[in-house]
């Protein structure tokens, strides 16, 4: 039992390891992890730390394998890869009875539960199995049916079908904005550093930011000394529906928060991105009857665009942010 004890504290680790020994880029294993870059690093600096040895060797923005490093991955490749093989022959059996949806948690909660008993009309005899993650595009295709994932914009269109743009607005409840009317001017934008903003991060994660949102109007902007950034959009709508402040918002994922009336757009000029959501179906789903109701029914549901409100003026184009996660 002592090599069970070994290996415990470093198996998230050494799946990191592999990862960026495989693509040779610890960004890119981020990517495929779901995870940041920050966080693929600091998995092998502790695996290095553990082994008291250097895995790889670092020069000027490029990784190459130690001798030692080389060992150890290919040990981790052909044991994870027989890991992997042996998952997906195990699901194999269990994918029939189920169809499977990923995307992140955010689009889950305020795009697919409030039309679940709708989608799960389609194919009544099947489970509809909805997997979430952290971020985009976590999931290997071999773990899908269906899934939805987010398209910066900045490598070229992503496979699939296109199902909406990214476009940020500005939300706040009723109450708040009748409180706040005298800050709440589409024709002055600048009155808002003043009023109580709401803010999901700075940047870090790729959202859009007030820093961005203020730029865009040509206005300078720095979040105050001691602000507090929310780390779920989510929870960022569920502030601003308690009146606790302005969001930015994204349409499409806005939920139940403007058809119940807990939040209102304020007048002010959409900002659509190079983003968009897009639908990646498996073959062998898109070659079914109810993989193709189902498909048909996201297009639908989508150009509906019932819970995007009011079309307002664009405000231009720019650099894709993440909503959703």
């Amino acid at each position: 039992m002592e090599d069970e004890r070994l290996l415990l504290p470093i198996m998230n680790a050494l799946l990191a390891f592999e990862c960026v020994g495989r693509v040779k880029s610890f960004s890119e294993a981020a990517r495929l992890m779901g995870t940041s870059q920050p966080s693929a690093s600091r998995f092998v600096a502790n695996l290095e730390d553990y082994l008291g040895r250097p895995l790889f060797h670092r020069r000027n923005n490029r990784i190459a394998l130690t001798e030692e490093g080389e060992r150890l991955h290919r040990a981790a490749s052909v044991s994870f890869e027989h890991l992997r093989q042996a998952v997906l022959d195990l699901k194999t059996s269990e994918r029939a009875q189920a169809i499977t949806i990923g995307c992140t948690h955010g689009f889950a909660h305020l795009w697919i539960m409030p039309r679940f008993s709708a989608l799960q009309a389609l194919s009544p005899h099947q489970e509809i199995r909805v997997v979430t993650t952290e971020a985009n595009a976590v999931l290997g295709d071999e773990d899908l049916d269906l899934s939805i994932r987010f398209d910066d914009g900045r490598a070229g269109a992503e496979p699939g079908a296109h199902l909406f743009d990214e476009e940020v607005v500005l939300v706040a409840a009723p109450a708040f904005r009748a409180d706040c009317a005298a800050l709440l001017k589409a024709n002055q934008p600048a009155l808002l550093t003043e009023a109580p903003l709401l803010h999901l991060d700075d940047g870090e994660e790729r959202w859009l930011s007030w820093r961005e949102w203020f730029a865009r109007q040509a206005i300078a902007y720095r979040p105050p000394p001691g602000t507090y950034f929310f780390r779920n959009y989510a929870f960022t709508l569920q502030a601003a529906a308690e009146g606790r402040g302005i969001a930015l918002a994204w349409r499409g994922l806005l939920g139940p928060y403007l058809g119940n009336g807990w939040l209102e757009l304020l007048d002010y000029p959409v900002v659509r991105t190079a983003g968009s959501y897009r639908l990646v179906c498996r073959d062998a789903l898109a070659r079914r009857a109810e993989g193709r109701d189902i498909i048909q029914w996201f297009k639908q549901e989508m150009a509906r665009g019932d819970s995007a409100g009011p079309a307002l003026p664009s405000a231009g184009r720019g650099v894709g942010a993440k909503p959703g996660s």
